[in-house]
């Protein structure tokens, strides 16, 4: 299990799934941990604790999972730019999920000079204006971008400049006020979407 930070709305639900299911490894932030990856740890006694580091490459069954930006940081008050960024990749498809990063964090990983592109984009931060600059989602240059957020937040989430960028990339939407779940499908040459809410 990755936690890309440790914010109750990312990790507040990881306790909980401990609890149904067997976790051998849960990879965390290098950050103080909140309350929700305390209670996650607590209830994972047998699970591996293994802070994230930008070396890190998984392979499982023919999926890689790379670490690409994984921060250390100390302190919560900052805790969206200690947001881990995963890149999982299977056959021709690939998934980057971002968390809660906000542009520092894009600028840090564009510089870097790694290979972002990728089918689908979990859209940073809820879709704020505080991420998902032009230019990193020029580097990702998703095909499908999906939005986890609140209906009727009050936050304002997600930011019509963030939808306007998206546009210009071409982007499928999705959103899950709007749609609710959001589940994609790969068997590594396909890629399909379905939505709670049609």
């Amino acid at each position: 299990m990755f936690l890309t930070h440790g914010h109750a709305d990312h990790a507040g639900g990881a306790a909980a799934v401990a609890r149904q299911l067997i976790v051998k490894n849960g990879m965390l932030p290098k950050e103080n941990y909140s309350q929700a990856v305390r209670e996650f740890v607590r209830a994972a006694p047998a699970t591996v604790m293994i802070p994230v580091d930008e070396q890190q490459v998984i392979e499982i069954d023919g999926v890689v999972i790379r670490v690409i930006y994984a921060p250390s940081q100390v302190s919560t008050k900052q805790a969206n730019e200690v947001s881990s960024v995963i890149q999982v990749q299977y056959g021709q498809q690939s998934f980057l999920l971002t968390g809660d990063l906000e542009v520092k964090g894009e600028e840090a990983i564009l510089a870097s000079g790694k290979d972002i592109c990728s089918t689908v984009l979990k859209v940073g931060h809820h879709g704020s204006k505080t991420s998902s600059s032009i230019e990193f989602l020029e580097k990702v240059a998703p095909q499908y971008a999906v939005i986890s957020v609140g209906a009727n937040n009050r936050f304002g989430h997600p930011h019509e400049e963030t939808i306007q960028h998206l546009q210009a990339q071409h982007s499928k939407i999705y959103r899950t006020d709007q749609q609710g779940a959001i589940v994609v499908t790969t068997d590594g040459q396909r890629l399909s979407v379905e939505t709670f809410i049609k």
